[in-house]
């Protein structure tokens, strides 16, 4: 036990790496007005608060600990089996109850009444623990309902974590979880009892639990919601403020019935991920089970697609509604892609609403955007990273369509030798225009030798930031004119170029980076 009786009052707990610590503190400090609580790394804790005060029942007596607790975080705690394990009220009638109840059961249930503040909880790494909150033999004074504003819950590598209630709560119990992340939980069998209120979840992300998806050694997006194991899921719509899910392949294949009970009509993000398999197509089969009505944003990553819209045409019109709605579409690990398809005719509705196309680690993809593709009109941003095989992005015809690009940037490309590339037809006099392109970043491009190949007339408009980083063949921007007026002290590398062009800038960059190498 490290507290005795405080001389002081307590608002923030942090406790770190103390290895020998059994305990932290008795009753007496836990009613104190601690709000904040943070214990992480302490080998030997079993317990929170001492398990040698035991409470005896009596008259009108109610255990008050923790009750200005807003914020809890246990971390790496391997032999935590409770807050208080021994800590009961208890009295001869009570005796069965008390044996019957489980020892590894986070917060037990006469902590519970006192937990009206608590609106974070974190726990993760403690081996030991079962269940979270216990529900069996909640008190439930004058049939008042318990509420816990509890908005946040994250639970992450528990193994021996098989529910998160250890029965319905049947109305006892009020709660206003918002977001909820449960990872690496393999024992885990479910989430929600039918009684809990699941009215205000807007992220629920339930990762790597018991599923064969969740063995996958490729990287996965954390800011993604994601529901991998939908067996865990009760019976009853849940979730029907959800607004973000990510489906594996599995969950496609097997998961339809689960579905089900998955509220998508406010899903605004739409994750796909985990088709490793050579023979993987895009799903397009399953746009005709689901309902997106409010869909913005699609990713796909860490696949094997080879292709994505493919040239016929999908006989599920439900596909073409879904990416007629799209404003976002992210393209990450898709180590396999050779084409996206953009130039299918029956895609021209995504090619006008879009308005932010990332497309990263793509590193089989050497076609971006097809010269066919003449129109890309609400495109407002574009990010290609890590796509080693493309060695330009668009051709001059294509790029007079981006008439919305206000922001660009292209970064590790190895074979990338130019942004936009010119046609037979370009001609000096012609004009290549980005009316809105106002921030431009070209890093990490060894191979790039220019931003455009031909000598047509370059207008920006409202061109003002431009970052140059690493791109040591790039011997000039263009080799035509060059309008951009409004541009401000272009960086590259590490020197700042304000009183020169930018052509004559990137010129005399390269010069002096020759004769660094020469030196």
């Amino acid at each position: 036990m490290i507290l005795g009786k405080p001389q002081f009052t307590l608002e923030e707990v942090t406790v770190t790496e103390c290895n020998r610590i059994k305990s932290l503190f008795p009753a007496s400090v836990a009613k104190d007005n601690i709000q904040r609580l943070d214990v992480s790394s302490c080998a030997e804790s079993v317990e929170i608060v001492a398990n040698n005060e035991v409470a005896k029942k009596e008259e009108n007596k109610e255990v008050t600990i923790f009750t200005k607790l807003t914020s809890l975080t246990l971390t790496d705690l391997p032999y935590l089996k409770s807050i208080c394990s021994e800590m009961q009220i208890i009295d001869a009638s009570d005796v069965d109850s008390f044996e019957n109840s489980s020892s590894c059961v986070l917060l037990p249930s006469y902590l519970l009444p006192c937990l009206g503040k608590l609106k974070q909880l974190h726990v993760e790494k403690c081996d030991f623990v079962e269940a979270i909150f216990d529900v069996i033999d909640v008190p439930t004074p004058d049939a008042n309902i318990i509420v816990i504003p509890l908005e946040t819950l994250i639970l992450k590598q528990l193994p021996n974590l098989s529910h998160i209630w250890n029965n319905d709560p049947n109305g006892s119990l009020s709660f206003t979880l918002e977001e909820v992340t449960i990872s690496e939980c393999k024992s885990i069998k479910s989430l929600f009892p039918a009684s809990v209120a699941k009215d205000n979840i807007e992220k629920l992300d339930v990762l790597a639990t018991n599923s064969p998806s969740s063995q996958s050694s490729y990287p996965q997006d954390r800011d993604i919601i994601t529901i991998e194991n939908h067996s865990i899921l009760s019976t009853g719509t849940v979730a029907p403020n959800l607004v973000k899910l990510s489906l594996n392949k599995e969950d496609i294949i097997t998961g339809e019935k689960e579905l089900l009970h998955v509220d998508l009509q406010n899903i605004e993000t739409l994750t796909l991920q985990n088709f490793h398999d050579e023979s993987d197509v895009f799903p397009n089969d399953f746009f005709w089970k689901v309902s997106l009505p409010n869909i913005q944003k699609l990713q796909l990553t860490g696949s094997a697609f080879e292709e994505l819209f493919q040239s016929k045409r999908p006989e599920i019109e439900q596909l073409t509604k879904i990416l007629s709605r799209l404003k976002k579409l992210k393209l990450k690990n898709l180590y396999k892609l050779k084409s996206i398809g953009l130039e299918q005719s029956w895609v021209a509705l995504l090619l006008e609403n879009l308005n932010v196309l990332k497309v990263l680690e793509c590193s089989s993809l050497t076609n971006l955007v097809p010269p066919t593709v003449q129109s890309f009109s609400g495109l407002t941003e574009l990010h290609v990273e890590g796509c080693a095989g493309l060695k330009y992005l668009f051709t001059s015809s294509t790029a007079k369509g981006l008439v919305a690009l206000d922001e660009l940037s292209v970064s590790n490309c190895e074979l990338l030798e130019t942004v936009v590339l010119h046609e037979e037809s370009d001609k000096p006099e012609d004009h290549v225009i980005f009316p809105e392109l106002w921030d431009l970043s070209l890093s990490k491009l060894p191979r790039l030798a220019s931003f455009y190949t031909g000598n047509s007339t370059l207008k920006f408009r409202w061109l003002m930031y431009v970052s140059i980083s690493q791109c040591k063949s790039m011997e000039t921007f263009s080799y035509g004119n060059l309008v951009a007026h409004k541009l401000n002290p272009v960086d590259i590398d590490e020197d700042q170029w304000s009183k020169v062009d930018l052509n004559t800038a990137i010129h005399q960059q390269f010069e002096k980076g020759k004769e660094a190498t020469l030196s």
